[in-house]
C-alpha cells in the first residue's frame, strides 16, 4: 500500500482533505506548475455556499444557512467566510488568492476554520493553528509594516493589533494573520504559493512588545469570544 497523498505529489497534484466531511480532493497542476487557486479548492469541499457581488467572490459555511438567500445576506455573518476579489489590479499584493474572516472564535468555528488549514498550510496545520490562536489572544507582536509603524507608537491615534504580519512561511505560503482592535474580526490572508512580501517589516523592540500585547489583553473582548 502507497500513501495516497505522495503518489498524487509526485504526479505534481496537489492534495486537499476535508475533515467536516471525510473529503479527498486531487487536482492537477497547472502547465507552468502552480496550482488552483485555493479559493477554488475550498469551493469544491462542498462544505460551502458560493455566491458573488460586483467586486468579490463569496464562500459561506454551510451548515449555518439554510438557503443561499440566508448564506448571502451580508447581515447574517456572525461567524467567518472566505472571500476573493474579482479585480486585484488595486491590490499592493498581486498574489493574494483569497482571506479568511473571522468575526467570532467558538469552539466550532475555530475547528472549521482549521479543517481549512489542511489545504492551506498541509504539514503545518497545527503549527499555523497556534499562530492564529495567539494572534486571537495578542501574543504576536514581532513586525509592523510601514504604514503601521507609523500610528502604532501613538496608541491614542489607533489601538493595538497584534498578528504575524508576513513574518512565517509555512509549506512555502506566507502566513498573515492579524486581529482589528478588540478582536471583533481576524484576517487570515492568504497568498499564492511561493510568494514573498518583498517589503522588510520593522522590528519591534522587546518593550513595545510588552506594551502591545498588554494592551491588546485589555481592550480585545476574550472574555466574550469565551477565550483566555
Amino acid at each position: 500500500m502507497v500513501p495516497l497523498r505522495v503518489v498524487a505529489e509526485t504526479l505534481g497534484c496537489t492534495v486537499d482533505w476535508f475533515d467536516t466531511n471525510n473529503t479527498v480532493l486531487i487536482n492537477p497542476r497547472e502547465d507552468d506548475g502552480s496550482e488552483m487557486s485555493v479559493f477554488e479548492r475550498l469551493d469544491q469541499s462542498g462544505l460551502f455556499w458560493n455566491y458573488e457581488t460586483d467586486s468579490s467572490e463569496y464562500l459561506v459555511w454551510k451548515d449555518k444557512y439554510n438557503t443561499l438567500a440566508e448564506a448571502s445576506n451580508p447581515s447574517n455573518f456572525d461567524s467567518w467566510w472566505v472571500e476573493r476579489p474579482k479585480d486585484k489590479s488595486n491590490l499592493e499584493n498581486q498574489s493574494l488568492d483569497c482571506t479568511i474572516i473571522m468575526r467570532e472564535f467558538a469552539k466550532d468555528d475555530l475547528a472549521q476554520v482549521k479543517d481549512m488549514f489542511y489545504t492551506i498550510y498541509p504539514t503545518k496545520v497545527d503549527e499555523a493553528y497556534s499562530l492564529m490562536m495567539q494572534t486571537v489572544t495578542g501574543e504576536i507582536w514581532q513586525t509592523f509594516y510601514s504604514e503601521d509603524s507609523e500610528w502604532y507608537p501613538l496608541y491614542e491615534a489607533m489601538p493595538a493589533r497584534s498578528g504575524t504580519f508576513g513574518t512565517y512561511y509555512l509549506d512555502d505560503r506566507q502566513v498573515e494573520m492579524y486581529c482589528n482592535n478588540t478582536c471583533t474580526r481576524l484576517t487570515i490572508q492568504i497568498s499564492e504559493e511561493g510568494y514573498e512580501n518583498p517589503e522588510e517589516p520593522r522590528m519591534l523592540t522587546e518593550e513595545e512588545i510588552e506594551f502591545y500585547t498588554e494592551q491588546a489583553k485589555n481592550n480585545y473582548c476574550l472574555e466574550l469570544w469565551g477565550l483566555e
